[in-house]
């Protein structure tokens, strides 16, 4: 049931999806398998989410949140703690978001969890086009499509508007040519040092080689 309902928010059948996590929950809840619980009441927070509704989101996320630590289920605490950046990110509330992403960045890195780490950096890049900070959105870009490869942008449909805005600000902001070498200094970054870069607070600098002149007399 709970792969049910995550297919039907893929594919944006939000009513479905709702029927099959609230069905999962009943099961879960009638065998008294926390577990089922807590990523049920999870798929319906993602579900409150996609729909805007970030008032029910506030409600489920914390719910699965408290039964994943109960559980110790470090990949639950980890995705549930994202979830809720994503919430506060939506709401406006930048440094809950910030405070939420960072803790998930600490526990995604220990878990080597790639995907999710994307998403993160994805978080941590659009605060800090809100807060006027735009070259360390350009580098973690990189970053994320060396995670990604040919998967492309990690992003929920809900976020997609807010992802190009921020896409055109930042393009707005720095010429092509910068956005380009930060793009390509974050595809060289290891991840560790991305993260790094992700964790430290505003204003960040990302420093990039000047280009070497060319030797007085030499052939093209």
């Amino acid at each position: 049931l709970r792969g049910l309902g995550k297919m039907k928010v893929h594919e944006e059948d939000f009513d479905r999806a709702e029927q099959y996590f609230r069905q999962a929950l009943e099961v879960g809840r009638a065998h008294d398998d926390r577990h089922a619980v807590a990523w049920a009441l999870a798929g319906l927070g993602n579900v409150a989410r996609h729909r805007g509704d970030t008032e029910q989101a506030t409600r489920l996320y914390p719910q699965a949140l408290q039964l994943a630590r109960e559980l110790d289920s470090k990949p639950g605490i980890a995705y549930l703690i994202l979830s809720l950046g994503h919430v506060a990110r939506f709401e406006g509330d930048l440094g809950q978001a910030r405070e939420r992403y960072n803790e998930s960045l600490l526990l995604l890195r220990d878990l080597g969890n790639k995907p999710r780490i994307a998403i993160a950096l994805l978080g941590v890049a659009g605060i800090d086009v809100r807060e006027r900070g735009f070259r360390r959105p350009a580098g973690l870009r990189g970053v994320v499509e060396a995670l990604r490869g040919p998967l492309g942008m990690p992003f929920a449909s809900v976020d997609r508007a807010e992802y190009e805005r921020a896409v055109e600000v930042v393009r707005s902001s720095l010429g092509a040519a910068e956005i380009d070498a930060l793009r390509r200094l974050g595809l060289e970054m290891p991840l560790d040092q991305a993260i790094e870069l992700a964790l430290t607070p505003l204003p960040v600098d990302l420093p990039l080689e000047e280009p070497e002149e060319a030797v007085p007399g030499s052939s093209a």
